[in-house]
Protein backbone atom coordinates (compact mmCIF):
# COMPACT_ATOMS: atom_id res chain seq x y z
CA UNK A 1 0.00 0.00 0.00
CA UNK A 2 1.25 3.69 -0.71
CA UNK A 3 2.35 5.80 2.41
CA UNK A 4 2.41 9.34 2.58
CA UNK A 5 5.66 11.09 1.71
CA UNK A 6 8.18 11.78 4.72
CA UNK A 7 7.67 15.20 6.02
CA UNK A 8 9.21 16.30 8.80
CA UNK A 9 7.87 19.54 10.20
CA UNK A 10 4.26 21.12 10.21
CA UNK A 11 4.01 24.61 7.87
CA UNK A 12 1.70 27.02 7.70
CA UNK A 13 0.39 25.29 4.01
CA UNK A 14 -1.32 22.31 6.42
CA UNK A 15 -4.18 24.95 7.52
CA UNK A 16 -7.23 22.77 6.90
CA UNK A 17 -5.40 20.06 5.33
CA UNK A 18 -5.77 16.21 7.01
CA UNK A 19 -4.35 14.55 9.75
CA UNK A 20 -4.02 11.35 11.55
CA UNK A 21 -2.73 11.95 15.14
CA UNK A 22 -1.54 8.82 16.45
CA UNK A 23 -0.71 8.92 19.45
CA UNK A 24 0.06 12.19 22.17
CA UNK A 25 3.42 12.19 24.73
CA UNK A 26 4.34 14.10 28.04
CA UNK A 27 7.93 13.42 27.33
CA UNK A 28 9.34 14.80 23.77
CA UNK A 29 11.80 11.81 23.32
CA UNK A 30 8.91 9.53 23.06
CA UNK A 31 7.17 11.33 20.63
CA UNK A 32 10.39 11.43 19.04
CA UNK A 33 11.08 7.60 19.01
CA UNK A 34 7.58 7.37 17.81
CA UNK A 35 8.11 9.55 14.97
CA UNK A 36 11.18 8.19 13.62
CA UNK A 37 10.45 4.81 13.92
CA UNK A 38 7.17 6.06 11.47
CA UNK A 39 9.39 7.80 9.16
CA UNK A 40 11.45 5.00 8.79
CA UNK A 41 8.81 2.86 7.44
CA UNK A 42 8.01 5.46 4.94
CA UNK A 43 5.48 7.48 6.59
CA UNK A 44 5.07 11.61 6.80
CA UNK A 45 5.28 11.81 10.32
CA UNK A 46 5.73 15.39 12.91
CA UNK A 47 5.28 16.40 16.02
CA UNK A 48 3.15 19.26 17.28
CA UNK A 49 3.78 20.24 20.75
CA UNK A 50 0.57 21.56 22.47
CA UNK A 51 0.33 23.29 26.13
CA UNK A 52 -2.46 22.43 27.87
CA UNK A 53 -3.33 25.23 31.05
CA UNK A 54 -3.95 22.01 33.25
CA UNK A 55 -1.99 19.14 31.92
CA UNK A 56 0.75 21.17 30.78
CA UNK A 57 2.70 20.25 27.75
CA UNK A 58 2.32 17.24 25.28
CA UNK A 59 3.77 16.12 21.88
CA UNK A 60 1.16 14.79 19.33
CA UNK A 61 2.68 12.70 16.94
CA UNK A 62 0.96 12.61 13.60
CA UNK A 63 1.06 11.43 10.07
CA UNK A 64 0.14 13.55 6.83
CA UNK A 65 -0.68 15.88 5.09
CA UNK A 66 -3.80 14.68 3.35
CA UNK A 67 -5.63 16.94 0.97
CA UNK A 68 -8.50 15.57 2.31
CA UNK A 69 -10.35 13.59 4.52
CA UNK A 70 -10.52 10.32 2.78
CA UNK A 71 -6.90 9.87 2.20
CA UNK A 72 -6.27 10.82 5.44
CA UNK A 73 -8.74 7.95 6.22
CA UNK A 74 -6.95 5.59 4.45
CA UNK A 75 -3.74 6.39 6.07
CA UNK A 76 -5.55 5.90 9.33
CA UNK A 77 -6.48 2.24 8.24
CA UNK A 78 -3.06 1.48 6.97
CA UNK A 79 -1.52 2.26 10.42
CA UNK A 80 -4.03 0.16 12.19
CA UNK A 81 -3.53 -2.57 9.78
CA UNK A 82 0.08 -2.47 9.80
CA UNK A 83 1.26 -0.34 12.69
CA UNK A 84 -1.33 -1.28 15.17
CA UNK A 85 -2.12 2.11 15.85
CA UNK A 86 -5.34 3.76 15.93
CA UNK A 87 -4.80 6.94 15.37
CA UNK A 88 -7.57 10.05 14.67
CA UNK A 89 -8.39 12.06 12.03
CA UNK A 90 -8.04 15.58 12.52
CA UNK A 91 -7.92 18.94 10.89
CA UNK A 92 -4.87 20.87 10.78
CA UNK A 93 -4.99 24.10 12.53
Amino acid sequence: MAKAPVQSNASSTEKGKFLVQVASFKARKDAEQMKGSLILKGFGAYIIPVSHPVKGNWFRVVVGPYSNRALAQQAQVTLARNERLNGMVTRGA
